[in-house]
């Protein structure tokens, strides 16, 4: 019992930094009323560090993800 709760700990441990180092568009998610406002924000960022995005596409996207399927899987992670 104890290992199975440690292991929800830091499940949500690893959430928690996850978007912490997102923190400019976690905001700009909760702020906005639903997905598709959240998306049209983030879109008009137009000084993103090269790294930030790198590290983006490589914990929500990936292969055959496209951009909105990417920014959707971050969305409901926040949203969670």
């Amino acid at each position: 019992m104890a290992k199975s709760i440690g292991g929800l700990v830091n499940r949500e441990r690893a959430r928690t930094a996850r978007l912490k180092s997102f923190e400019r568009y976690t905001s700009i998610v909760n702020s906005s009323k639903n997905f598709e406002e959240a998306f049209s924000k983030v879109r008009n960022i137009r000084d993103v560090p090269a790294n930030v995005a790198a590290r983006f596409w490589k914990t929500f996207g990936g292969e055959g993800s496209t951009p909105v399927s990417a920014f959707r899987n971050f969305y409901n992670t926040v949203k969670k």
